[in-house]
């Protein structure tokens, strides 16, 4: 997938709005991006969306490139690290300190098993009551596409992930109510270690991608939020926009 950023030289200038101000980059583990935008300005651009966000909208763009195994994969890992977040920000709320929660979390990071046991307790302790999880049937089919090879139709995949979005969803929003100060403070700590990592300590800029799952967005009421098949409606729009 291609991420279009938008250089914060030419953003600070309303003479250079326009299609113009984007410069594509593949998406990074890293969370780094050093751009030249089209009038030459220099850049390093962090983002500012977690992992989950970003995994969600790879899912969103395989599906129209016609990848439908790729997007139930993107979709799966999502949730993943979504659980991962919701732990992390769980575990600043209740200043936890992060060398502690990084000794916890390396019990956990390799079974997937073990990290969805860990947010239902979680979860469950903070918002007193069971969370919404995915279903038996989507379990089944994502492990179909997942271990056993079964290629999946573009129908199949919307359906994985429109339910993976009902999941996410819901779970986002109780999150942010319940330790909103958690929340800020995990994304605050992503983009300072992202930043840290960098060589030489260049000046760096901040980038909010409106993505299909998406911290920032509000739901509101005049404004609802988007079934998955509506939202592929927007991604088909901004890759016209932004190519």
């Amino acid at each position: 997938m291609k991420l279009p950023l938008i250089c914060p030289d030419c953003a600070t200038n309303p003479v250079n709005i326009g299609r113009n101000m984007f410069t594509s980059v593949e998406v990074r583990d890293e969370n780094q991006y050093a751009l030249t935008c089209p009038k030459g300005h220099q850049n390093v651009v962090i983002l500012q969306q977690q992992k989950f966000e970003i995994l969600f909208e790879i899912g969103a763009h395989a599906i129209e490139d016609g990848y439908y195994r790729e997007a139930v994969s993107s979709f799966t890992a999502s949730l993943e690290r979504f659980y991962e977040f919701f732990l992390r920000a769980a575990a600043i709320q209740n200043n936890v300190d992060r060398a502690v929660f990084q000794e916890s979390w390396r019990h956990l990071k390799n079974q997937s098993e073990r990290q969805l046991g860990a947010y239902v307790a979680t979860y469950t302790g903070i918002m007193r009551k069971a969370p919404t999880l995915l279903d038996s049937n989507r379990v089944g089919f994502r492990n179909n596409v997942t271990h056993k090879g079964y290629i999946p139709t573009r129908a199949e995949a919307v359906d994985y992930g429109q339910a993976v979005l009902d999941v996410l969803r819901p779970a986002m929003r109780e999150m942010q109510a319940a330790m909103a100060d958690g929340v800020q403070r995990a994304v605050v700590e992503h983009v300072s270690t992202s930043a840290a990592a960098l060589p030489d300590a260049p000046k760096f800029a901040t980038h909010g991608h409106m993505t299909v799952v998406c911290m920032a967005s509000v739901p509101q009421a005049d404004r609802p939020e988007k079934s998955l098949e509506e939202a592929l409606v927007a991604v088909r729009a901004w890759r016209t926009m932004t190519q």
